[in-house]
């Protein structure tokens, strides 16, 4: 009886082997996403420090030109080397219009914005676009939004209002 109780332990796992059994089996993150990642945060980030120093020698609407033109020489040849597919006739409209507000009007603002702010003061006002988005859905479209999100609506008026007055205001 013994004997038997003995080869049943053996065969059933305990807890910790299952648990290191667990912890093998979730999903590994791939070197390249990593990668990728780390160039599209550095590259996001010089953005507005670039856009800085770039104003020093072009004016905005060239700089803004000149990074768009580049940035689309880049992405034809990616959709050249990858067979992308053009969009449907009916869709162009709507990119275009989006793609005119969202790019190029967005680029033009923020270039001449940073004639009269810090690259640091621009960054931080880029960010606190979802917060002025969120109070704009909330008085315009009437959406609900969650009591625990409410909090982040004034900090980040205030943060808003802090770099406004300390640009305008210099005792501040």
């Amino acid at each position: 009886m013994e004997k038997l109780f003995k080869n049943r332990r053996k065969n059933i796992k305990s807890k910790p082997d299952i648990d290191k059994v667990e912890k093998q089996e979730k999903i590994s993150i791939d070197f390249r996403i990593v990668i990728a990642i780390i160039f599209t945060l550095i590259f996001w980030a010089s953005a507005f420090a670039g856009i800085r120093a770039g104003l020093k020698s072009y004016s905005p609407e060239n700089l803004v030109l000149l990074r768009f033109l580049t940035a689309s020489i880049i992405l034809l040849a990616y959709a050249i080397i990858t067979r992308m597919p053009l969009p449907e006739k009916k869709d162009l409209p709507a990119i275009l219009f989006i793609g005119f507000i969202g790019i190029t009007v967005y680029h033009l603002t923020l270039t001449y914005g940073e004639l009269k702010v810090t690259a640091g003061s621009a960054s931080l006002l880029i960010a606190s676009s979802p917060i002025f988005t969120a109070i704009l859905a909330i008085i315009i479209l009437k959406e609900k939004v969650k009591v625990w999100n409410l909090p982040l609506i004034p900090s980040g008026a205030g943060l808003f209002s802090n770099i406004f007055l300390s640009r305008f205001i210099p005792e501040y």
